[in-house]
């Protein structure tokens, strides 16, 4: 796993064009270029930018003392978190804006930038797969532990998710982790559950495409603060 990570850095590094000059500002900063189809339809209205958060989408490297210094004294995991966190200072954007509102990279980001910019993430599908992560990590049956989601402004689908963030700090919460706890041998069974799920949600999708869009008046409706 290690030797493809470091594969992927050196292929960037390599297949990537040097900017010697800084990202220019702007106000709104897409976190996560994966994002950008689904949002084709609403961004033509905005003046933006884009950051790529994932080395295999990095075609861009920008070069400069200040950058170079700035990210030494950001680093807190990894060298490219702290060069990305670097560029969303530079940029010093009004809104960072994901539609992967499971990104941990994202939530990690708006832990330490909060104060100076808007993260604000749009909610793209059923987030139950966190809960099952802690109760494996109870059981030992996995490594890595737990991580909670920091979203300061979630854009989702209603009340209910509004009221599990604020109860569980994650984006969706779901009953995977009651059945698995307190069940054995039921995998095939929540396979199935979340291929329903995933149907429902699909079904959900293609009604709202095909609806009438929404007034104006249902702009600010289900954001939760």
């Amino acid at each position: 796993m290690k030797f493809d990570r470091y594969f992927l850095a050196l292929k960037a590094l390599l297949n990537a064009k040097y900017v010697f000059h800084e990202p220019e500002k702007e106000d709104l900063l897409i976190f996560d270029g994966e994002s950008l189809n689904q949002l084709k339809y609403i961004l033509p209205s905005f003046k933006y930018q884009v950051i790529e958060t994932r080395i295999n989408r990095i075609k861009e490297i920008y070069i400069t003392p200040k950058i170079f210094f700035s990210t030494i004294r950001n680093i807190k995991t990894n060298i490219l978190n702290s060069y990305l966190l670097t560029l969303v200072d530079i940029i010093k954007p009004k809104v960072v804006f994901t539609f992967i509102d499971n990104s941990e990279k994202f939530s990690e980001f708006a832990a330490l930038r909060k104060k100076k910019y808007k993260f604000v993430a749009l909610q793209n599908g059923a987030r139950y797969e966190h809960r099952t992560y802690k109760e494996l990590f109870k059981k030992k049956i996995i490594s890595k532990g737990y991580v909670k989601f920091n979203i300061p402004y979630f854009l989702c689908f209603g009340e209910n998710e509004v009221e599990d963030y604020k109860k569980y700090h994650d984006p969706i919460i779901s009953l995977k982790e009651y059945i698995l706890k307190n069940n054995k041998n039921v995998e095939e069974d929540l396979k199935n559950v979340e291929k329903d799920v995933k149907e429902t949600v699909k079904e959900s999708a293609d009604y709202a495409q095909n609806s009438d869009e929404p007034s104006a008046s249902e702009l600010y409706a289900d954001v939760y603060k």
